[in-house]
């Protein structure tokens, strides 16, 4: 070999070498989704949901189709969030010019409300390829009726509408007028003003009402519960006090007796028989006592005495004269037997 030719091939093939080291790193990167010679796209479209509209905490299945625009056999990943937070993460590979391909993941919904549904590609290095969403509403179905709570006019399946439940969502409660834990069903006293609904219902007053007329004052404590101007009753009447009955004394009768020694022109009589409670006059009294100075004092004692022993005096002759009778009786009765 020539000198000439031996230094033209050793330029030759020092340009080979460092061609073939800058070489190195291009077939040492690995090839990213987006690069020119292969694209996986994703579009909003490509995603599906079974069921399609899941409620909360029930397991559903997310699809996502995947079509590649490659001139090679690629291999990549695609990624599925919910709301931001990862579900799931499925390989995907395909041939040169392949056909799309589906991959999906399973998810329970544990978010209620409005929920975004991303789903990422991403190439054989985890490079972020292509990216698509879509939002959804996650409803509950509390009573399992399969119709979700917003489209549900009982939720709880109770039998009362929701818009007259004041608990929609509890099977075992309708109302409770007086927060007191009981349903109103099942509570003997609605308001808790201290009155049975019975009783309420026997007085006219409303058994969901602690104050019926509004006057500020409970119906139990209300003596016009259905009166909102007056609420107190009347303060009870008080009774006259009795009059005591005078009785004359000894001095009152002297003045009555000096009165009836004076002249009168209808007689002592008359006058002397006022002062007696039982109308008697002097003249029925003994003369001895209608013409003492004490007369009206012995007239009195004397009266006291009939009164104390009239009446032991009437029996004792009654029974003198039964025995006077039956004596009689059994002696005429020997008689008629002797003759």
């Amino acid at each position: 070999m020539s000198r000439i030719e031996y230094r033209i091939s050793s330029i030759v093939g020092r340009m080979l070498l460092v061609g073939s080291l800058s070489l190195i790193p291009y077939f040492l990167s690995p090839i990213p989704a987006y690069a020119a010679d292969c694209i996986l796209s994703i579009r909003s479209q490509d995603i599906s949901i079974t069921p399609v509209a899941p409620f909360l905490n029930q397991s559903a299945r997310i699809y996502a189709t995947v079509q590649p625009a490659c001139d090679q056999d690629a291999e990549g990943s695609v990624l599925f969030y919910a709301n931001g937070a990862l579900i799931g993460n499925k390989p995907i590979s395909y041939k040169q010019a392949g056909r799309a391909e589906e991959v999906w993941v399973n998810w329970r919904p544990t978010e209620y409300g409005e929920t975004t549904i991303r789903v990422d590609t991403k190439g054989e290095g985890g490079e972020v390829g292509d990216s698509a969403s879509i939002t959804l509403f996650i409803d509950r179905d509390t009573d399992g009726d399969g119709i979700g709570d917003r489209e549900d006019p009982d939720d709880d399946n109770d039998g009362v509408p929701d818009g007259q439940d004041q608990f929609p969502l509890d099977p075992n409660k309708t109302r409770d007028t007086d927060g007191d834990g009981q349903d109103d069903s099942v509570d003997s006293d609605d308001d808790n003003d201290g009155l049975y609904d019975f009783e309420e219902e026997q007085i006219g007053t409303n058994p969901k009402k602690y104050d019926t007329d509004g006057d500020g004052v409970g119906d139990k404590q209300d003596a016009y519960p259905l009166d909102p101007k007056r609420s107190k009753a009347p303060e009870p009447a008080s009774m006259p006090e009795p009059v005591p009955v005078q009785v004359p004394d000894s001095e009152s009768v002297a003045a009555v007796t000096l009165a009836a020694n004076e002249p009168d022109p209808l007689g002592e009589a008359r006058v002397l028989g006022e002062v007696f409670e039982n109308g008697m006059a002097t003249s029925d009294l003994p003369r001895d006592l209608a013409d003492s100075s004490d007369g009206v004092e012995d007239g009195m004692t004397w009266l006291d005495w009939v009164r104390g022993f009239g009446l032991w005096l009437l029996l004792a002759l009654a029974f003198l004269a039964l025995g006077i009778f039956f004596f009689w009786q059994d002696k005429k009765k020997r008689r008629d037997e002797e003759g």
